[in-house]
């Protein structure tokens, strides 16, 4: 015979839930009060809190870094620093100097400048300062041109000598803003 009820209008089974409590050891029901309770609640509500403040602190973090890196000014090689402080000391009227483009390429640097001579002409002029590679200091100046005329080499091999207080005393390293696309805004 089947314990289970036959149910005779439809002729089906019904089955009987039947939940068997099992007993629980005191421990386990420490547990199961801790968990049901608001302490346990208040805990897990704190916890969200604090996740969540930590990855609004990340981001505003990420945020303001992301700001002062926007407004920080690009810096150059100490190949740009050399190759800019013999530029000042071999211009007639450093005052008037303003560094336009910088583009550093391989073993060279070209440098676009603008300044006025002696004449009050003010006019837009390169120089390239090409390196090689030296034991002491890394790299030296092999030769200069200004204007696409090389300068002497003896005077390049002069100015070599004061490569080591340059590197000791590195000059301003910021690279210009780009000049603008548009004629007008030149």
């Amino acid at each position: 015979m089947n314990d289970t009820p036959i149910d005779k209008k439809s002729n089906s089974i019904k089955k009987i839930d039947i939940k068997l409590e099992k007993a629980l050891s005191p421990s386990e029901e420490i547990d199961l009060t801790i968990s049901q309770s608001n302490v346990q609640k208040k805990k897990g509500q704190i916890r969200k809190k604090q996740i969540k403040i930590g990855i609004i602190s990340v981001g505003i973090l990420f945020l303001i870094y992301g700001i002062y890196f926007l407004f920080v000014p690009y810096k150059g090689t100490m190949a740009f620093g050399i190759c800019k402080v013999f530029l000042e000391l071999n211009v007639r009227y450093p005052n008037t100097l303003r560094i336009n483009t910088v583009e550093e390429i391989g073993t060279f640097v070209r440098i676009w400048y603008t300044q006025t001579d002696s004449f009050g002409e003010y006019r837009m002029e390169p120089i390239q300062c090409y390196y090689k590679p030296d034991e002491k200091l890394g790299f030296i100046l092999d030769k200069v041109t200004v204007r696409r005329r090389e300068v002497d080499p003896e005077k390049v091999n002069r100015f070599n000598k004061t490569i080591p207080i340059i590197l000791q005393y590195p000059p301003d390293l910021t690279l210009p803003t780009p000049l603008p696309d548009s004629l007008s805004n030149l």
